[in-house]
């Protein structure tokens, strides 16, 4: 029964660490120049919306998806569709390998 409690706790602290990790790097690209990769992520944002949408629109969509992901993280809400989110944001991360290289 222990082992149980244990696997528990440690599942939890690293959602949290990971709900910590989304919601700082959304925060951050909602304050102007403050994200590294501000430049990377709007050229991939503008080339994944075939360029129909401004980049700083794509821009402040990924920071409100970022933060959103790690809030719901964080306070252990809807995990089965949150959990949808990072794998199809990291598809996104990746992206610049092969549309940029």
């Amino acid at each position: 029964m222990k082992d149980i409690f244990k696997y528990d706790l440690r599942v939890k602290m690293l959602r949290i660490s990971i709900g910590m990790i989304y919601l700082m790097f959304g925060v951050l690209k909602f304050f102007d120049n403050l994200s590294p990769a501000k430049e990377l992520a709007s050229q991939t944002l503008v080339i994944l919306c075939f360029g129909l949408v401004p980049s700083f629109v794509c821009y402040f969509g990924l920071a409100i998806v970022e933060t959103v992901i790690g809030l719901l993280l964080i306070a252990n809400k809807f995990v089965k569709q949150t959990l949808k989110l990072p794998l199809e944001h990291l598809l996104g991360t990746i992206s610049p390998i092969i549309l940029l290289p």
